[in-house]
């Protein structure tokens, strides 16, 4: 059965995949210190037809956006429209 772990603690998330056979999806900065030290490796993937990737975008009732988090949400809804 597949275990999703969703943390924003990235040091847990960092723990639990060099303890076990898990994939971490970050972004390189959050784990650079892995990288370069080859304790994680990076996997280049990239859409193709047949793989499908789902992205989210969480917040808080009745908290503000911040200027980045706006930035990211236009460009995806733009993304999105194009893709039809």
């Amino acid at each position: 059965m597949p275990i999703h772990l969703i943390s924003d603690f990235v040091p847990l998330l960092i723990s639990v995949t060099l303890e076990s056979d898990a994939v971490l999806l970050a972004v390189n900065t959050a784990v650079r210190s892995e990288l370069d030290s080859s304790a994680l490796v990076a996997l280049n993937l990239s859409p193709t037809p047949d793989r499908a990737f789902h992205i989210g975008i969480v917040t808080l009732s009745g908290w503000t956006l911040s200027p980045a988090a706006e930035w990211l949400i236009e460009r995806l809804q733009n993304v999105a429209s194009r893709a039809g």
